[in-house]
């Protein structure tokens, strides 16, 4: 996608990836987790802890584990938390970046989907009216 090559520069990119919600943290703790953060609790990341990983992720990397939800289910977000844990600060920046764009993808897509199917059925409404 075009709009992610404005991110490539390093103080950027940390912004984008410090916005994400912090589900193992306060926004958990307060209740704050927007409808948006439903994906990865759908997938049962807010039941992540320091036991497998979360916290460690993001003292390490000065930002929160980031993952595509919708793409992986709690087993595989555990695996992969316990092997990014292993990349260094680049690697892992650059594989976080890659799962907000995955997830902005798919919110995208259902967006425009989402507008796709109302306007088609205004259309059909709109033909049924006139004949």
């Amino acid at each position: 996608m075009r709009i992610f090559n404005l991110f490539k520069k390093k103080k950027s990119i940390l912004r984008i990836l410090r916005c994400h919600p912090d589900l193992a943290g306060r926004d958990l703790q307060s209740g704050t987790l927007t409808l948006v953060s439903q994906e990865q609790s759908q997938a049962g990341m807010t039941t992540l802890d320091k036991l497998t990983g979360y916290i460690p992720s993001k003292e390490r990397f000065d930002f929160p584990f980031v993952i595509c939800a919708r793409l992986n289910n709690k087993a595989d977000i555990v695996r992969q938390l316990s092997e990014r844990l292993k990349n260094d600060r680049a690697a892992e920046r650059e594989r976080a970046l890659e799962e907000v764009k995955n997830t902005c993808s798919l919110r995208l897509r259902n967006i425009v989907l989402s507008d796709i199917q109302t306007k088609l059925q205004q259309d059909t409404f709109h033909s049924s009216m006139a004949g």
